[in-house]
């Protein structure tokens, strides 16, 4: 939604900004997937559901839009946004997830902060923008995570 109002023009609508998420990159969590399958296939006992989360228990949605934000004047984006009144949807203000047990059974251990998430979802964003191979800067991204 983010970079869909930069391209666009328009504001991101902020529905709950003070509502607390444990945001992380998508590295993260499929490296994190990626291992229990593989514990899984080798060994049934590791069968159950893990929480996937960054060790700090999340942000404000507000403080990842300034963070973002602070990242996206790196490459001269701004993200516009405006808080909205409509509050039709119910939303827990408070999302924790607790990753001991993937921590301590699969021993996956985050390894990107929020900004350093956010540093590489705006590169990547730039590089979609004005590159004319995407994927191999994607494969050096992922060979830079898993070192």
């Amino acid at each position: 939604d983010c970079f869909r109002s930069i391209k666009n023009n328009k504001k991101l609508l902020i529905r709950n900004p003070d509502a607390i998420r444990p945001y992380q990159h998508v590295l993260e969590a499929l490296t994190a997937y990626l291992m229990v399958v593989e514990k899984q296939y080798d060994d049934n006992s590791y069968r159950g559901a893990y929480n996937v989360a960054p060790d700090k228990q999340g942000i404000k949605t507000i403080d990842l839009i300034t963070l973002l934000n602070k990242q996206l004047h790196r490459y001269s984006y701004n993200l516009e946004y405006e808080i909205s009144d409509n509050n039709t949807y119910y939303e827990s203000q408070y999302l924790f997830l607790d990753n001991t047990k993937i921590k301590n059974t699969i021993h996956w251990q985050p390894k990107w902060d929020i900004e350093k998430a956010l540093s590489e979802v705006v590169d990547y964003y730039n590089n979609l923008q004005n590159s004319n191979n995407i994927h191999d800067y994607i494969n050096n991204v992922i060979n830079e995570y898993i070192k």
